[in-house]
């Protein structure tokens, strides 16, 4: 009788659960396994195996694919700190912006949603020509370029001028696009299509960090330079002061600046280099985009992409507008804490069980916040605001959810230039969403809640 031996085969199909993983005791019963006739397997990466009981391996001529972890961990240890670096600058620079982007409903009462939804539609567009932008100018060099736009922004805030918000908001959408869209053509030259939940997961996870950095340098901010324990105020935001203190907005300017810099000494795959194929026509890269938006895989995740945009309006526009603006701080940092646990955890989730359990979690997660918001009244007095803390610590681990899900089935089932396409996909419809969420938030702020 053959001797055990632990098999890993992987076995695909075209469902939204896109992968699964069989575990084999023998390479008799991968043999067998292959001959059982199964219609939900549309991919066996197996083309023979030799059926011989007194072999204890598989034979030369074997296409049987043996998982081998070490190499797949030796990898990811060598990627791990151009990874983390990486990561690293763009938590420093986005802890800048992201504080910035929940206190502009409070500090720009007339045009917040505005100049957010502005954003928005802006960045929809660019990432369509993302890709192409990526492809002319290079992966480094676009995230640079863009970083600088980004400290722009944040510089914007600190006049105070509406029509100047507006414009830098259009700025910084048409640099947004570019950015992220390198931002995943780069984790896919990193991770080459392995463990993409476990890359995916720890780059997020570090990122996400910026929330909690930024916005609690912001509620310490406020407790030193206006006394924001006033515990009994029942003003609401847009009644207070709506401008935080200008040192505050400068020293956000300096971090933004910081975490620019630093992209300037990004460590990039070698891959980038690589410039022996023929750059693709724009039209064609267009078409190449549509191509894979009509997948029916894509089809699937446009679902998550329009939650991902609905959520993120929400939780950094109307959940903080209920709240006196000294506590918006504190909220975005249970915010920016399930976003930083959901990423550490859930990409290895994705990796060994596919998405079906990061489905569940998000709907679970949903209807907790969302129960929250309709069951209970909007407080400003702070004893009767902490639900609202319950409703941000949950939409921080619906986004991790959703984007450690939508990215890593990118990566993992997207190659080459399909790879940058479908993400000009994903942030086209997360940037609509998020624009016409805005958009109806402004109207609703006009309207008695």
């Amino acid at each position: 009788m053959a001797a055990k031996v632990p098999v890993s085969l992987s076995l695909e199909d075209d469902t939204p659960s896109l992968a699964r993983k069989l575990d084999f005791d023998s390479y008799d019963d991968v043999a067998h396994a292959t001959h059982t006739p199964n219609p939900d397997l549309a991919v066996v990466a197996l083309d023979s195996v030799e059926q011989n009981p007194s072999k204890d391996a598989p034979s030369e001529k074997s296409a049987v694919s043996i998982s081998d972890d070490s190499d797949g961990e030796a990898a990811y240890q060598s990627n791990l700190p151009t990874l983390r670096y990486t990561a690293l600058s763009f938590l420093i620079m986005f802890s800048a912006f992201q504080t910035c982007q929940t206190m502009v409903t409070s500090m720009f009462t007339d045009v917040g949603n505005i100049s957010l939804a502005v954003l928005y539609s802006f960045y929809s567009v660019t990432c369509l020509l993302g890709p192409s932008i990526v492809e002319a100018v290079g992966i480094k060099k676009t995230i640079c370029a863009c970083g600088v736009i980004y400290v722009i922004w944040v510089a914007a805030t600190i006049p105070g001028s509406s029509a100047l918000f507006v414009v830098a908001s259009a700025l910084v959408g048409s640099a947004a696009g570019p950015i992220w869209i390198a931002q995943g053509v780069w984790m896919s030259l990193l991770s080459k299509g392995k463990d993409t939940g476990r890359y995916n997961g720890a780059f997020l996870s570090i990122f996400f960090l910026s929330v909690c950095a930024g916005n609690l340098f912001t509620g310490f901010m406020f407790m030193v330079t206006s006394g924001g324990s006033s515990t009994d105020s029942a003003v609401p935001v847009a009644a207070a002061d709506p401008r935080p203190p200008t040192l505050m907005l400068l020293a956000l300017v300096a971090v933004c600046a910081a975490g620019c810099t630093m992209l300037f000494f990004m460590p990039t795959p070698d891959d980038q280099n690589k410039t022996s194929e023929p750059r693709t026509p724009l039209l064609e890269r267009l078409k190449m985009t549509w191509s894979v938006t009509k997948e029916r895989r894509t089809m699937y995740l446009h679902i998550y992409y329009l939650w991902i945009g609905i959520g993120i309006a929400f939780g950094w526009s109307r959940v903080p507008s209920l709240m006196p603006l000294y506590l918006v701080p504190w909220s975005m940092v249970m915010y920016g804490v399930g976003l930083f646990v959901g990423s550490m955890t859930l990409g290895r989730v994705f990796d060994q069980r596919g998405a079906m359990p990061l489905v569940i979690g998000n709907l679970i997660l949903a209807a907790i916040a969302y129960g929250i918001v309709l069951l209970v009244p909007a407080g400003t007095n702070f004893s009767e605001c902490w639900p609202f803390f319950i409703v941000t610590l949950c939409h921080g681990g619906i986004e991790a959810l959703l984007n450690v899900l939508c990215q890593s089935i990118i990566l993992k089932y997207w190659e080459g230039a399909r790879v940058a396409c479908s993400f000009s996909i994903f942030r086209v419809v997360t940037g609509v969403s998020v624009s016409c969420a805005f958009f109806i938030l402004q109207v609703m702020s006009t309207v008695p809640y």
